[in-house]
């Protein structure tokens, strides 16, 4: 598919606009190997639940079938930015309406926020009582790709 090409058009757009392409692929591959797809989209000032509507719209538009509960196909949506996500996993009091794209040393808690998404993410693991909305929606789905 790919990288988002560096400052041209919001990256969002650039993945709504690819994935009916990418659902397709990935539902032919996975009648015969071992496939999952990821979709990894910020909600920006948007809410999440919009986010999942646009994606189910551009399915229905380019005429393919909604995502079924059996697909490996997980949505993770980020709200505001993946930025949010790594300063709450890395134990920093974060909110889902302030912008933390220019967070300082983000970049360095990147592992550590993978890990602790990582754990969160088992079955039978429990998130904390302030976890962010978009987190709680995001541990079922990528539970899909188990």
């Amino acid at each position: 598919m790919g990288a988002l090409p560096a400052g041209k058009g919001a990256g969002e757009q650039w993945v709504r606009m690819h994935y009916a392409r990418l659902v397709a692929a990935y539902r032919a591959r996975a009648a015969h190997a071992g496939t999952a797809l990821l979709v990894v989209i910020d909600a920006d000032t948007s809410e999440v639940d919009h986010r999942f509507r646009q994606l189910q719209d551009t399915l229905a538009e380019a005429r393919l079938k909604p995502r079924s509960n059996n697909e490996k196909i997980a949505h993770l949506v980020l709200k505001r930015s993946i930025e949010t996500w790594i300063l709450f996993l890395t134990g920093s009091n974060v909110n889902e309406t302030t912008d933390y794209r220019n967070a300082h040393k983000v970049d360095d808690q990147v592992k550590a926020a993978t890990l602790k998404f990582f754990e969160w993410s088992r079955k039978n693991a429990s998130l904390p009582q302030n976890c962010l909305r978009s987190l709680v929606v995001a541990i079922p789905e990528i539970r899909r790709l188990e």
